[in-house]
């Protein structure tokens, strides 16, 4: 101890004799950090300064000396943890030390780890994860998916290949949402009981049977509007062939039935504007019909129909107005007009 404070004191006084502004200061309060023991707060202020001064090499010198007496310390730290039993200190402190080398190594330093770190981790860490593990299956068990999920979790960052953490990982997440689904479809919301098992199909096709159930989802909702629209209920028709469409255009023959629920009430409507003479407004029907379905019966028919039932000629007179017009015509055209009548 005494020979590292010498040492520690010899190079404060070399550095307060270094030149460069900016260098200087970070020299002299680096010296200050480790002067004080602060090899970490020392180390962190060096980096930055070696980043920004890649070429400045004494900056380079005392992040090296600076992050090595860090990491000794850490060394300590991690054997007296784990001889205590805080597996759990142990596992972080170490993962804390392995990426401040490597983070350091991005400034071309390279810092020497004490072997028995390793060691000790690994021991620390079967020990910790093992314990989180159970703890995660017993949330499991008592479906707190929520405290599973974040147990799981943890251990996936330290180890994701830990026993089948993954699956429990999986599983913690999208249960709930299964779950949720599942008493969705049972209170007949098929379309928000699809969304909540959709949702899990577009991260893990093979989760459960959830393709199945989507499949049953839209079943059911298929299933309604068609009794809808066999009931002439043409707006819930719609609305629920619409979703079912939305949601799967090739589903049976749902764009079929989905278009005869839109257009069929504006066909009839523009039947009956018909043959009450109200010429243009059925014309419009039917012209919306075709538009939106193409071939829906014979709308394109009845729309001509209604198009030539909405014309009839008229002559129109124009009389000459003002002294200087001596020479105009009694009938200046005659032309067939188009009067569309309601």
């Amino acid at each position: 101890m005494w020979n590292r404070a010498i040492t520690i004191t010899t190079i404060t006084l070399i550095i307060l004799f270094t030149g460069g502004c900016m260098v200087k200061k970070t020299m002299k309060k680096g010296a200050a950090y480790e002067s004080a023991g602060m090899f970490k707060d020392a180390s962190e202020l060096y980096y930055k300064t070696c980043i920004k001064r890649p070429k400045s090499p004494e900056v380079k010198i005392a992040l090296k000396r600076s992050g090595q007496l860090y990491i000794e310390d850490q060394a300590d730290d991690i054997a007296q943890s784990f001889n205590r039993g805080d597996y759990k200190t142990t596992v972080y402190d170490y993962i804390t030390t392995k990426d401040f080398i490597e983070k350091v190594a991005n400034a071309d330093v390279d810092l020497k780890p004490d072997p028995a770190m390793r060691r000790y981790f690994d021991d620390a860490k079967e020990n910790y994860l093992t314990q989180r593990y159970e703890a995660g299956q017993k949330n499991m068990g008592e479906q707190k998916f929520d405290e599973a999920k974040v147990t799981f979790f943890e251990i996936f960052k330290i180890d994701p290949d830990f026993k089948d953490t993954r699956n429990y990982l999986k599983q913690a997440t999208f249960e709930p949402i299964y779950q949720d689904g599942a008493r969705l479809y049972g209170e007949g919301k098929y379309m928000d009981a699809y969304s909540k098992w959709k949702s899990i199909f577009d991260q893990d096709k093979n989760y459960n049977d959830v393709a199945d159930k989507m499949k049953q989802a839209l079943n059911e909702r298929y299933k309604q509007g068609s009794v809808y629209l066999m009931n002439e209920n043409f707006q819930d028709a719609a609305i629920a062939l619409g979703e079912v469409h939305l949601a799967d255009p090739d589903f049976k023959d749902v764009k079929l039935l989905y278009t005869e629920a839109r257009n069929e009430p504006v066909y009839r409507r523009g039947n009956a504007f018909l043959s009450t003479g109200k010429c243009r407004t059925a014309y419009y029907a039917f012209d919306n019909v075709v538009k939106d379905a193409g071939t829906y019966k014979d709308a394109a028919q009845q729309r001509e129909k209604a198009l030539a039932c909405a014309q009839y000629p008229i002559a129109v007179k124009t009389v000459a107005q003002g002294s200087k017009i001596a020479a105009a015509k009694q009938f200046q055209a005659i032309s067939t007009l188009t009067d569309l009548v309601f």
